[in-house]
């Protein structure tokens, strides 16, 4: 963190995979929180089209603000961590903590004593008083200069309450109060370095609920003699100077994405639109807890990954209902706009604005990112087989597994009586409750070198990234009866099969079952599949070791190619990374179909994971 952004140009930024990091002021930083709070307000307030079955004012919206208030805990920590680093450099002594961005040390008191000798040379009879020099930093009294960071959009939304502002800009050092009583203070920093009336230089101000001192005054004691001879007699004199120092703002150009998709062939009936995903009541108040989870010690994409998947849940997380953690994924990719995202534009993402007839379809993938103004952009893609990578999970980010999240009614056949004449199963249509599975990837979770792992928190890129293997190699078989909520993953001829394909890495079912690319030996056996119920259906048991569903609903398990990987091994990526000018993954969100089923139907279009009804 800094008193202005800069893009990821410089080594001491570098994360541990090699790539240098953006920088963000603590006035962006108390901007985009700012906003933030006032976002996780306005959202419940919008009048949303798909309102079935769903909660006005979800629970889910709560965690919002705990998030809310994290940050802005740990921007008040970060504010005074900063103040002490600059204080401390402008003493003699310095700090080692203050660099910048080449890695070299700061030294302002250095520099400071160094420039006013240089001028002196202009002032003829007069002389430096050694070790005279002081440099403080403070805050201006009166109205506060114009800072870098705009007020929310639209401006009656902002909650500035009366309170000044400047061109679209927050003043410095007045108090913001939130309806909700956060108090956010802005220091002085402006797009230029300024000189101000050293008259209105303060070290606090009192009025103001916390210090934010970022106005320099440097002053120093200087000797002038009569008629500018040294041998007359000698005025000390005390010259003082204040300027404020300058933000550039970051312009963001590729924030991250966000990316929805139901895989399957099938959508979730009370899933129309994105806000069902924060307010739909059964993900709300549902008796099945998310798990939450953590990569560890690398990457993660299944079996084989350079990192794990840790076993308990991830820090500062609890197990809740699918939509408190849906609702924190949301408010990590606005996060990821900064303080210029537009409220109202927010509102319409949730509420399905731009979505081709309102609603989600299955087989797309819808993603969502910001423009330079800071509206939220969408595109509607096709999700066919292949054309979506398998996403890493980052090192040390989120994971959200909902494992039957969600509950609706479904017709399919079910057998209901046995033909007497053929001795054939009866199927009827039957409306079924049908399970559906919710997980997420949150790449920008924890932010920085020590919280944010290998990739400092930074959104994933769509290229470069670990994929699984071939898709054609791979199924899905469910175990034999009773069936569990585990699957053997499939590669090659290896493993055991107790039905036809059923599903493929985390994207689900082939669009239609590819029976020549099952092995040649279990070609003639698929007709037996069709009773999966069965206790004496048929069983091929080879030499695979078997591999966990989860694995493979959303990292596309068993044996993994990795195309690129962050490791020692690796080569040693550097510079400016591919994510901050091309949009990477900052939060997926995928929403798996589980088919209720007695029958096994080789022409239909099957789900990732069949269950008995």
């Amino acid at each position: 963190i800094g008193l202005s952004d800069y893009a990821p140009v410089g080594p001491v930024t570098k994360a541990p995979d090699g790539f240098y990091t953006p920088v963000m002021s603590l006035n962006t930083i108390l901007g985009t929180i700012r906003l933030d709070y006032i976002i996780g307000e306005e959202i419940p307030k919008y009048a949303y089209k798909s309102t079935s079955g769903n909660v006005s004012n979800p629970p889910s919206m709560t965690w919002w603000k705990t998030l809310a208030d994290r940050d802005y805990n740990n921007a008040m920590q970060a504010r005074a961590n900063l103040i002490n680093v600059l204080k401390a450099a402008c003493t003699p002594a310095g700090s080692s903590q203050a660099r910048d961005l080449q890695g070299q040390q700061v030294t302002p008191y250095q520099s400071a004593e160094a420039a006013y000798k240089q001028n002196q040379v202009r002032q003829t009879g007069s002389q430096y008083v050694a070790n005279s020099l002081q440099i403080s930093l403070g805050c201006i009294n009166g109205l506060g200069s114009e800072t870098t960071v705009q007020i929310p959009q639209p401006s009656s939304l902002a909650q500035v309450n009366g309170k000044p502002t400047q061109n679209g800009k927050y003043l410095a050092y007045i108090n913001y109060k939130l309806n909700n009583g956060k108090d956010f203070v802005f220091c002085a920093a402006g797009s230029t370095i300024r000189l101000v009336d050293p008259q209105k230089w303060t070290p606090t101000i009192s009025s103001l609920p916390y210090d934010f001192p970022t106005v320099v005054r440097a002053q120093a004691l200087h000797k002038f003699w009569e008629n500018g001879s040294k041998k007359g007699s000698q005025h000390v004199i005390r010259q003082v100077a204040c300027a404020t120092p300058a933000c550039i703002p970051d312009p963001r150009p590729a924030p991250g994405i966000l990316a929805i998709d139901m895989p399957d062939g099938n959508k979730a009936p009370s899933i129309d639109i994105p806000w069902d995903l924060i307010s739909q009541t059964q993900l709300n108040f549902g008796g099945t807890n998310a798990k939450f989870r953590q990569a560890l010690n690398g990457d993660y994409i299944g079996p084989g990954s350079p990192g794990s998947l840790s076993t308990t849940d991830y820090p500062n997380w609890w197990p809740q209902q699918p939509a408190f953690g849906l609702a924190g994924g949301f408010y990590d990719f606005v996060r990821e706009g900064g303080p210029k995202v537009n409220i109202s534009s927010v509102q319409g993402m949730l509420n399905g604005v731009g979505i081709p007839n309102g609603f989600f379809t299955p087989n797309k993938v819808y993603k969502y990112t910001f423009d330079q103004a800071g509206n939220v952009v969408m595109a509607e893609k096709p999700h066919a087989l292949g054309q979506e990578p398998y996403i890493v999970l980052s090192d040390k980010q989120l994971y959200m597994q909902g494992d039957d999240a969600l509950d609706d009614i479904k017709t399919a056949q079910r057998q209901t009586g046995v033909d007497p004449n053929t001795g054939l199963p009866i199927y009827t249509n039957t409306n079924l409750p049908t399970n559906w599975q919710i997980y997420m990837k949150d790449e920008v979770r924890q932010w920085g070198d020590t919280f944010g792992g290998q990739h400092a928190g930074q959104p994933v890129p769509l290229t470069g990234t670990p994929l699984a293997s071939s898709f054609s190699e791979k199924w899905i078989a469910c175990l034999p009866n009773p069936l569990p909520d585990t699957a053997i993953a499939m590669n090659g001829s290896s493993g055991t099969v107790k039905l036809g394909d059923v599903g493929t890495g985390h994207v689900g079912a082939f669009p239609a079952l590819m029976w020549d690319r099952i092995p040649a030996a279990m070609n003639p056996l698929l007709g037996k599949f069709e009773n999966h119920n069965s206790a004496g259906a048929l069983t091929i048991t080879t030499s695979a070791p078997v591999q966990p569903l989860d694995d493979w609903v959303t990292f596309g398990g068993g044996s993994v190619q990795i195309l690129y990987q962050y490791s020692a091994s690796s080569p040693s990526p550097t510079g400016i990374p591919t994510i901050y000018t091309t949009n990477g993954c900052a939060v997926h969100m995928r929403i798996r179909f589980e088919d209720v089923t007695d029958k096994w139907d080789p022409n239909g279009t099957p789900g990732h994971k069949l269950k008995k009804p």
